[in-house]
């Protein structure tokens, strides 16, 4: 189980270079196809917190802010339709979701030179929902 870890005043978490390798699979209704995606996730996860709340008091972080960058693993599902334009060129729609597991940080090392504090994990619960639209061109 992970330390409390109280308010942050703000943060931010990114993920550099997201990737997925997914298989589809569907039914064709004339010109058009009603397909499930599924696969796995993996990506690069920063966050990065400035300023933490503390019993009402602010707490300023050395330098402002803590951080911490993890590679990360999980999965990925969707649903979507793709239907012809003409015999070489068509158009898709797609709502993902992907889910990758709660992360803890270690910032213990960014605080106070390296002295351990019960708030010196962070918990991250990182999930993402896309839509996407895209044009094919068969050659």
């Amino acid at each position: 189980m992970f330390p409390t870890v109280g308010q942050y005043k703000s943060s931010e978490t990114t993920f550099d270079g997201l990737k997925t390798l997914r298989l589809r699979a569907g039914r064709e209704l004339g010109d058009s196809l009603i397909y499930l995606t599924g696969g796995l996730a993996w990506s690069k996860l920063t966050t990065v917190f400035t300023n933490r709340y503390e019993n009402g008091v602010i707490i300023n972080f050395p330098n402002g802010y803590l951080s911490d960058s993890n590679s990360i693993r999980g999965h990925v599902a969707g649903i979507g339709l793709e239907r012809a334009i003409t015999k070489s060129l068509s158009w898709r729609s797609e709502l993902s979701w992907i889910h990758f597991p709660a992360h803890a940080f270690d910032v213990s090392t960014q605080i106070n030179g390296g002295l351990a504090q019960n708030w010196a994990y962070v918990k991250v619960n990182p999930n993402l929902r896309m839509a996407k639209l895209s044009i094919s061109y068969r050659f």
